[in-house]
């Protein structure tokens, strides 16, 4: 009788806190993968403004949840380019839903339909200082973020609610 109230009040709690975080785990290593796919995609020049190559980048986020645009998850994907004064983003594109999350890095608001940013003297195309890498005056990068929404997995308590990924190419 002892045995099963403890077990009732120590083990079921424990396992079920085990299962969340094994879930969380498994939702990291799939959104690492849509997250990894993605940059090495648009560092090769895939076009994710055709909807063919959005659509197979959906294929590879699975049970995720996103898509072209909304959903459960939002991909972030930048080129930047160093100059003398820093680094500017000369195309974003954004694949998912966009309210979630935006860009730790830059957020430009004068971009086109193909991405394209159209005003690089634009404070908000400028890299903020928080960028891991330094560029050099024509050097180009590919950055790709990705964050999905984890709240049916997560405990509001834990500290947050999604999962964010960054790499750049």
């Amino acid at each position: 009788m002892e045995f099963t109230l403890a077990a009732t009040f120590m083990f079921v709690p424990i396992m079920a806190g085990l299962g969340t975080v094994g879930i969380s785990v498994i939702r990291g290593m799939e959104v690492a993968g849509v997250n990894s796919s993605a940059g090495q995609m648009f560092s090769s020049g895939v076009d994710f403004t055709n909807a063919t190559n959005v659509n197979i980048l959906i294929q590879v986020a699975g049970n995720l949840g996103l898509s072209a645009s909304g959903g459960n998850g939002v991909v972030i994907l930048s080129e930047l380019e160093g100059t003398s004064a820093g680094a500017v983003c000369t195309q974003q594109i954004i694949i998912g839903n966009a309210g979630l999350r935006s860009s730790s890095y830059v957020n430009p608001t004068d971009v086109n339909s193909s991405g394209d940013v159209t005003n690089l003297n634009d404070p908000s195309a400028q890299v903020g200082s928080n960028l891991p890498i330094t560029l050099s005056a024509g050097q180009t990068v590919y950055l790709a973020e990705t964050y999905f929404n984890n709240s049916l997995y997560a405990f509001s308590s834990a500290g947050g609610t999604g999962i964010y990924m960054m790499n750049i190419f």
